[in-house]
């Protein structure tokens, strides 16, 4: 190897232009969280993929002995909250920071032994993640160039990262200084009465699940529920206009929390010179490479100017919360985020019973993920169980229930029509991530799609993901194919109507994967950017996958005209279904009300088996 180009993630940023990267240089992409070491498309990380856990498992560990550099202010478990600061966002700094810092670091040991000649750090200086200190390209292939004595060539000069390092730090100070102060003007929906079961709520998207559940809660078990937003940008995420009492977290705010928060933020200068101090005697850490070092030491800075204040402002939040409220039971629908940890944590402490429910899809990506310490886990089937078991704390229960939006659903009995249309529909379903995830590959899908189905004789309808804002794409394929393509955006049609009139399903990852199966829809499940599957839709049976442009063409045409396919994926439904998805029997609500409401002290019949 004479060049070796060190570039930010794959996933996330463009690649290096041809008249840098020429087809004899080497390519190595940087990851940017923790988990996108499990998907990365890239050589350098085939070993990689297996290693992720036990990685995980080392970060994680490595997080919580980091406490002894930081200052008691953060570091010490407070005895109103039962936990300390850093307690609550040590499991955020392993996904941003620490893992990524190790897993980089691992990669960069492993390109040193291909001794390169040449090492050229390609990032991106313009980008925002630049400028707050985010990327670590330029101290990674330093440390590689370093090591394998090769020349080093940087993209950005001497003095735009002057420029950065002198303003980057102000910059956050301001920006978490701004977040607080904006909480002055808090929401005035604050619920003051005591409830027994509280859903904590981080995304309009799980509003259904806790009205069914919460529904079920007061009809059958005669217990008061209020939902509570935890909104993670500073906004509602939009409980309202709903029959169940609902308040905002942010509600429960005082204007001396406030003025602490502000006050930690300027303790922060104080908190980077300890913690700068204490690295240099911690063993492990300490022999990091140089560049590791110092990005290991510049994203601690950062999260003690904006992430750890943050910490302690929830924790008081979640204390006042819990004071006022005083519930029976504390019911989330998400694995870890450091807003919600100190609600998990305190209600812990206070001997209130806690509860998971999944709502989406458990992948892969939870091996490089944190599970809070929940007491029971509420899982849709045995593959989620399964997946979170290996993340999960000691002593936590996990009770397969299937998912509640479901009890409504069946499986329809076969795979297809019998029936073949004329011009078959094929839906597509996007992900949100659509416009970041198309700048590394060989080309965009949809396209490559439009044109299978134009010489299959099919006509594609696009569903836009309903988190996604930037429609052009989509509109400009739908003009410039109108015969082919039609363009659907979120809430024009229900998405339920549009699985039923199609043929085939095609997305990249979606759920509404899950969804096409239990239709009796066909699946083609698309990954043309490399390296493993987001989800194992193909791998256990529930589609076919295309892992190319050029491989798109002849799955849908088999997925259309091949009946040994077409009975394939029938014959091995009924078991993927069973293991992703759980008992369709119409129960699911009843089943997670059920456990609730028995940790909740409700006297209840037991729920009903799966």
């Amino acid at each position: 190897m004479n060049r070796l180009i060190v570039t930010n993630s794959a996933l996330a940023y463009p690649p290096p232009p041809p008249s840098v990267a020429g087809p004899d240089d080497v390519v190595l992409p940087l990851v940017e969280t923790f988990e996108e070491a499990l998907f990365m498309p890239s050589p350098f990380y085939e070993e990689l993929y297996d290693e992720v856990p036990d990685l995980n498992r080392r970060a994680r560990a490595l997080a919580r002995e980091m406490s002894a550099l930081l200052p008691a202010a953060v570091a010490e478990p407070r005895p109103e909250w039962g936990h300390s600061a850093w307690e609550v966002f040590a499991d955020s700094f392993v996904k941003f920071s620490l893992g990524p810092v190790m897993v980089n670091s691992l990669l960069a040991e492993r390109a040193v032994a291909s001794k390169p000649q040449e090492v050229i750090a390609w990032e991106e200086p313009g980008h925002a993640s630049w400028w707050s200190g985010r990327q670590m390209v330029a101290e990674i292939a330093g440390d590689i160039a370093r090591a394998s004595d090769a020349r080093l060539r940087l993209r950005s000069g001497s003095l735009r990262r002057t420029a950065m390092k002198v303003t980057r730090a102000p910059a956050t100070c301001a920006q978490a200084r701004l977040r607080f102060l904006k909480r002055l003007r808090r929401p005035q929906d604050m619920a003051r009465e005591h409830f027994d079961v509280v859903f904590a709520i981080v995304s309009a998207t799980l509003t259904p699940i806790f009205v069914r559940v919460g529904e079920a809660l007061e009809r059958e078990h005669g217990l008061r529920v209020l939902g509570v937003e935890v909104p993670l940008r500073g906004s509602a995420v939009g409980i309202g206009g709903r029959l169940l009492p609902h308040t905002n977290l942010h509600a429960y705010s005082t204007p001396g929390m406030i003025a602490r928060a502000n006050l930690e933020v300027c303790s922060s200068w104080r908190w980077q010179a300890h913690f700068k101090r204490a690295l240099s005697g911690f063993e492990e850490l300490a022999g990091l490479p140089p560049g590791a070092r110092a990005v290991l030491l510049r994203r601690m800075h950062n999260a003690l100017i904006r992430d750890l204040p943050a910490a302690m402002y929830h924790s008081r939040l979640w204390r006042r919360f819990l004071d006022i409220v005083q519930p029976r039971a504390l019911v989330s629908f998400n694995s870890y985020n450091p807003m919600l940890a100190p609600s998990i944590l305190q209600a812990k402490a206070r001997g209130i019973p806690t509860l998971d429910c999944q709502h989406g899809i458990c992948g892969p990506l939870f091996l490089a993920g944190t599970l809070l310490p929940y007491d029971d886990v509420l899982v849709f089937g045995e593959y989620s169980r399964d997946m979170l078991r290996r993340i999960a704390s000691p002593g936590t229960s996990f009770s397969i229930t299937g998912h509640s939006p479901y009890d409504y659903r069946t499986l329809a009995v076969e795979v297809g029509s019998k029936t073949r249309a004329n011009n078959p529909v094929v839906l597509a379903t996007t992900q949100p991530i659509e416009k970041r995830l198309r700048l590394t590959e060989p080309c965009f899908w949809l396209e490559a799609l439009a044109d299978a189905c134009e010489k299959l004789g099919a006509k594609l309808v696009i569903k836009a993901h309903p988190q996604e804002t930037d429609l052009e794409l989509y509109r400009a394929l739908a003009r410039a194919r109108p015969d082919v393509v039609t363009f659907v955006a979120h809430g024009e049609r229900p998405l339920e109507e549009l699985i039923a009139e199609c043929e085939v399903l095609a997305t990249r990852f979606s759920t509404t994967a899950m969804e096409a199966n239990l239709a009796g829809k066909l699946v083609l499940t698309v990954n043309v950017g490399g390296g493993p599957e987001q989800y194992p839709y193909a791998e256990e049976g529930a589609a076919l996958a295309a892992r190319s442009c050029e491989g798109i063409l002849p799955a849908l045409r088999a997925l259309l005209t091949d009946e040994a396919t077409q009975q394939r994926l029938q014959a091995s439904r009924q078991r993927f279904v069973d293991r992703h998805v759980g008992p369709l029997d119409g129960k699911a609500t009843e089943r997670i009300a059920a456990i609730i409401a028995g940790r909740a002290g409700a006297v209840s019949k037991e729920p009903p088996s799966p």
